[in-house]
């Protein structure tokens, strides 16, 4: 009889392949590092699109907070304002940016974002196809790091900020879709991250997830069949998990 969760046996703390695991993410996540240091050592301050999150940012504990994202580029020339659809960026990166100065809190607060997104991916990848898979999807993301230049790597503007986290996205999509029941909160959570703070993601997102959702029922309907002893109990965790997602 197969498992209900069919997630990967986790390796022992010796086993090699937890190690290229925890290598492949610091190796990931060193870029993300190093650019923060340098910004917050050399003294980065945010102008122009930047500087705008950042007002926006240290209002999230003030008597008036925002309720919608930064103005989007379709106000240029659609005849009409348009903003990126929420706040839930603001509202993540508002308490480091009242820690720290406006410039170090922004930072550092898009640069833990992004490293979490790293962690993710490592996580969920390893659920669904073990350490193998776990390094080459973090490779990904570490290649994407690289890439990306330094100051992308923890500058607050919409477009460049949800680029690792819609690539987390991607993967919780794919783990929701083969009945990873933990994997659907952090789809909704991370899907609603991307979709508030860039309009672009406004059509994408949606049919990602509501594709990710068929596939979980197919998948749990398929387990109902072949499980039958232990549907209850499959079901007892359905419903957690979507009370979860819904909460999020």
């Amino acid at each position: 009889m197969p498992a209900p969760e069919p997630t990967p046996a986790e390796p022992s703390a010796g086993h090699p392949g937890r190690w290229l695991c925890v290598t492949s993410v610091v190796l990931a996540v060193l870029p993300i590092t190093t650019a923060v240091v340098r910004a917050v050592r050399d003294g980065w301050r945010p102008i122009s699109d930047n500087a705008i999150v950042a007002v926006r940012a240290g209002d999230v504990l003030s008597a008036d907070p925002p309720l919608l994202g930064t103005a989007a580029s379709p106000s240029n020339t659609g005849g009409a304002q348009f903003n990126h659809p929420g706040p839930l960026l603001f509202d993540l990166i508002g308490p480091p940016a009242e820690l720290f100065d406006s410039g170090s809190g922004l930072a550092v607060g898009i640069a833990v974002l992004n490293a979490a997104a790293v962690v993710g991916i490592a996580v969920f990848a390893n659920r669904r196809g073990g350490p193998t898979l776990s390094v080459l999807a973090t490779l990904v993301a570490a290649a994407l790091t690289w890439t990306m230049g330094s100051e992308l790597l923890f500058e607050p503007w919409p477009p460049h900020a949800m680029m690792l986290p819609f690539l987390w996205f991607l993967v919780l999509v794919w783990s929701t879709r083969c009945g990873d029941l933990i994997a659907l909160p952090f789809t909704v959570g991370v899907g609603s991250l991307v979709l508030q703070t860039h309009l672009g993601y406004i059509v994408l997102v949606p049919a990602l997830s509501a594709a990710s959702v068929v596939g979980l029922g197919w998948e749990l309907r398929r387990r109902r069949r072949d499980l039958a002893a232990d549907w209850p109990s499959m079901r007892r965790r359905t419903v957690k998990a979507s009370v979860a997602a819904a909460i999020v």
